[in-house]
């Protein structure tokens, strides 16, 4: 099953967006002020998706991504 973005309201009234495969989160960004702002973030995500991947030290382009300990996850930095 492919990938679906989500873009969810906070409680202090900021947006965030979540990255969902099989109903699990897999990605997220949080702390944009207006809806169309994470509608910009997910449209980078989406345009960087083939960017190649980068090792540890490496200068990262942007968006910068950090994943998460147990691999399943990431979030943009």
């Amino acid at each position: 099953m492919a990938g679906k973005f989500i873009i969810q309201k906070q409680a202090d009234g900021t947006y965030r967006f979540a990255l969902l495969q099989d109903n699990e989160e897999i990605g997220f960004a949080e702390g944009f002020e207006q809806p169309d702002a994470a509608k910009r973030a997910v449209k980078a995500v989406k345009k960087s998706c083939r960017a190649k991947v980068q090792a540890v030290g490496e200068e990262l382009g942007l968006p910068k991504y950090e994943i998460c300990p147990s691999g399943k996850c990431f979030k943009l930095i």
